[in-house]
């Protein structure tokens, strides 16, 4: 019986609307993984695996929704307890360590994207699969899959913190006592329901704000939308300059917002640059957590925001950037209204293999799910890689404490490499304008991607200058150390192996070393370039042997080869600094839903919302 006096066992429990919508999807597209959760973590370390396997078991008996059904019953779509008892969960072993190192890892790679795929039988109450991958005595690969009906972002956490500390008590001879789970999905699908029911204002306030919703993507795609969905995808990662963190901190107390919304502004602007629309619309993943009883509540909590911008009338960047604030603020503050909901009021008849209401994810995410250690393991978490989505694309920032990295997973039947490689490259050219300068006019941003859509031709066969008409190695060398002195300054000498980014370089400084340089070498230049050649020396070479040559007549586009390599090569490995709790909107991350409470509370004691803003 559960807090709201259902009985699972009888009636079965009503399905909360994500997890109505993630049923239907399994039942849409069986065999892709599209509603799975499967995460992977390379052990390092002498391994119990009993123990593990133990651990795995418990966390399936503490929590009641990993061993419920899903389904139709007596034609009711909802949560029951399965006619015939699930098996227990027993953690699946398989020995890899005979083959060899570059087959080994052919072998996992292939056998985890299986894992992630292999289907779920809802019914009979099996929503979680354990493997373990034996690569050498002291080095293993645990794969935990989850159906997202029974377990969110938010979830996976609490599942991984729980079975680091049964391990912990399993091999230490200690008694595991996490805390009671408490409250149940069941009991949030219920109270959900009874919110929706009641909260009139803020149904009204979502059905006005995303009225005549634009019917187009906010990033428009290269080809027709196919009719079949899931989309298979693949992902561009890119570091962001060094020293950028520092800045858009300092921009965000300056403008009391926080980095995310500074992010956020920027890939908004990005976005209506490239589709020549000032109307732009993104989703956004929250916990769907606002009450503290279901904050370790294992299940599918998790809601979709419509963060929509006008950026029309906008004067500056300053004035843009307090206007997506805006946004933002009022969305958090309505936030427990299910998007499944106002899908089905605002779009009763969705297009064929086209995500409702939004087709573009915005995330910021802090540090992973992953824990450092199990037990005396090392644990580090493991790429599953790209994924099978209903969206067209996910603009994705992790903030783990040091330098920002972003991955743009995109649908590859919708977009070119070529093109998602020159949003990430257009992206990073907005942020850097923002960040230097809150007063330019939004209008002349806007402008420098040209009339209309900003994305040019994607050219194969690039013509190329010869080399009686480009400048010498040492010339070339020689008017980049020129333009670094200009705009860095100081007494320190600056030699060709110097890296831009050590000698005080930044993200806005990089964009008016391009635009010296676009003047004075006769070579097309992107801000990508500067970041995959940082030194002058690597540079150098590239403009004279590499570079497309620069368009003969003023004013004419030039062409823009296929990248061969992704935006930038893959940052180092970050570490969260101790001291520093990163900002963050993703669903494992739950400081703006806290803020929202508080504000709630404080209103209810005579502070209003609107002076909790103010002071945030």
């Amino acid at each position: 019986m559960s807090a709201h006096g259902i009985d699972m066992t009888t009636a079965g429990a009503a399905l909360s609307y994500a997890q109505e919508r993630l049923w239907f999807l399994d039942q849409l597209a069986p065999g892709t993984g599209l509603a799975h959760l499967p995460t992977a973590l390379r052990l390092t370390g002498a391994l119990d695996e009993e123990a593990l396997g133990e651990a795995v078991t418990r966390l399936v008996t503490r929590h009641g929704g990993l061993r419920t059904g899903y389904g139709l019953r007596d034609g009711r779509l909802g949560a029951f307890e399965p006619q015939t008892p699930p098996p227990p969960v027993r953690l699946s072993v398989r020995d890899l360590s005979a083959l060899g190192a570059s087959q080994r890892e052919e072998t996992l790679r292939a056998l985890l994207d299986q894992e992630a795929r292999r289907p779920f039988p809802l019914a009979d109450g099996t929503v979680l699969r354990a493997s373990l991958f034996r690569l050498g005595e002291t080095e293993h690969v645990l794969v935990l899959t989850v159906h997202r009906i029974a377990c969110d972002d938010w979830s996976l956490t609490v599942l991984l913190d729980e079975l680091a500390t049964l391990y912990q008590a399993l091999t230490t001879g200690g008694r595991p006592s996490p805390e009671p789970p408490g409250a149940t999905a069941s009991d949030h699908a219920a109270w959900q329901r009874a919110y929706l029911e009641s909260a009139e204002g803020a149904r009204n306030h979502w059905l006005e704000r995303l009225a005549s919703l634009p019917d187009e993507p906010a990033v428009p795609a290269d080809r027709e939308r196919p009719m079949d969905v899931p989309y298979e995808t693949e992902q561009v990662r890119f570091s962001f300059p060094r020293g950028l963190r520092a800045e858009l901190r300092t921009v965000a107390e300056r403008h009391r917002v926080t980095p995310y919304i500074v992010l956020l502004t920027a890939f908004q602007l990005a976005a209506a640059r490239r589709s020549g629309r000032q109307d732009v619309a993104v989703g956004t993943p929250t916990a769907g957590r606002t009450r503290v009883e279901f904050e370790r509540v294992v299940g599918a909590l998790d809601n979709m925001l419509v963060l929509r911008t006008d950026l029309s009338d906008a004067a500056t960047l300053g004035e843009l950037l307090h206007r997506v604030r805006a946004v933002v603020l009022d969305a958090y503050d309505h936030q427990d209204v299910p998007f499944e909901w106002l899908t089905g009021k605002l779009v009763p008849r969705p297009a064929v293999g086209r995500h409702p209401l939004v087709q573009t994810l915005f995330v910021h995410q802090g540090a992973a799910a992953v824990p450092r250690s199990l037990g005396a393991l090392d644990v580090e978490g493991l790429d599953i890689g790209s994924r099978p989505s209903v969206f067209d694309l996910v603009f994705a920032v992790e903030d783990h404490g040091s330098e920002p990295v972003a991955t743009i997973q995109y649908a590859t039947s919708l977009f070119d490499r070529a093109t998602v490689e020159e949003l990430a490259t257009d992206y990073l050219h907005v942020l850097g304008r923002l960040v230097a300068d809150q007063d330019e006019p939004v209008s002349s941003l806007a402008a420098a991607a040209g009339p209309g859509v900003s994305v040019r031709p994607v050219v194969t066969g690039m013509p190329r200058a010869s080399r009686a008409r480009r400048e010498s190695l040492a010339d070339v060398q020689a008017t980049i150390l020129g333009v670094w002195r200009e705009l860095l300054g100081g007494d320190e000498p600056i030699g060709p192996d110097d890296n831009f980014f050590d000698v005080g370089g930044h993200s806005h400084l990089l964009v008016q070393e391009l635009s010296l340089l676009q003047g004075r070498v006769s070579a097309q230049l992107r801000i990508v370039d500067f970041f995959r050649h940082p030194t002058p020396r690597t540079l150098a070479a590239y403009i004279v042997e590499e570079a497309p040559a620069a368009a003969d007549t003023p004013g004419e586009a030039p062409a823009r080869a296929v990248p061969a390599a992704a935006v930038v090569p893959e940052a180092p490995e970050v570490r969260p600094e101790p001291a520093t709790e990163p900002e963050s909107h993703h669903s494992t991350d739950r400081r703006e839903q806290l803020r929202r409470q508080r504000a709630r509370r404080k209103a209810t004691s005579g502070i209003s919302q609107r002076e909790e803003r103010d002071a945030g």
